[in-house]
C-alpha cells in the first residue's frame, strides 16, 4: 500500500512539473519581454520589441548594413495591420511577424485573424512579392 502511494504521488509531481515547463520558443518570449517599450537606433534604423525578442541588440549591431534592413523590413513592413484601433489592448508592436510566416502564401496576399483576447486582421505580404523587397534592399 505505501509503494503505491508512494508511485502515485510521485507520477502527479512529475506531471505537476510537466505542466509547469515552457518551451523554448515561450522562454525565449518571456525572456524579451524586459524589451517590451524599448527602442533602440542604429544606422538611423528603429528596432522595437518586434525585433527585439529575437534579436539582441550586439547580434543586431554585428550584422551587415543590409542584412539589418532586411530584418527591419521583415518585421516591421511584410504585413499590414487592418483594423488595430478595433483592440485598445493590442499595438502594432505586438504583432510578431515570425508566428505569421507559416500562413504566407507564394503568389498572393493573405488575411488572417491574429491575436488571442482580440482580433486582429491582418494582410501579409506574398512570398514572391516580399523576396522582391528583399532584394530591391540589397541594391
Amino acid at each position: 500500500m505505501k509503494y503505491l502511494f508512494l508511485l502515485l504521488f510521485s507520477s502527479s509531481f512529475i506531471i505537476m512539473n510537466a505542466q509547469d515547463e515552457k518551451s523554448p520558443a515561450q522562454l525565449k518570449e518571456d525572456a524579451a519581454a524586459i524589451y517590451k517599450n524599448t527602442e533602440i537606433t542604429i544606422d538611423e534604423q528603429v528596432f522595437d520589441y518586434r525585433i527585439l525578442k529575437h534579436y539582441t541588440e550586439a547580434e543586431l549591431r554585428s550584422l551587415p548594413v543590409v542584412k539589418r534592413k532586411q530584418i527591419h523590413f521583415i518585421y516591421t513592413e511584410s504585413f499590414t495591420v487592418l483594423d488595430i484601433a478595433n483592440c485598445p489592448s493590442l499595438t502594432i508592436k505586438d504583432v510578431d511577424a515570425a508566428k505569421l510566416e507559416s500562413f504566407r502564401m507564394q503568389d498572393v496576399s493573405y488575411l488572417i485573424e491574429y491575436g488571442e483576447n482580440c482580433k486582429l486582421h491582418i494582410n501579409l505580404m506574398s512570398k514572391n512579392e516580399m523576396q522582391q523587397r528583399l532584394n530591391a534592399i540589397t541594391q
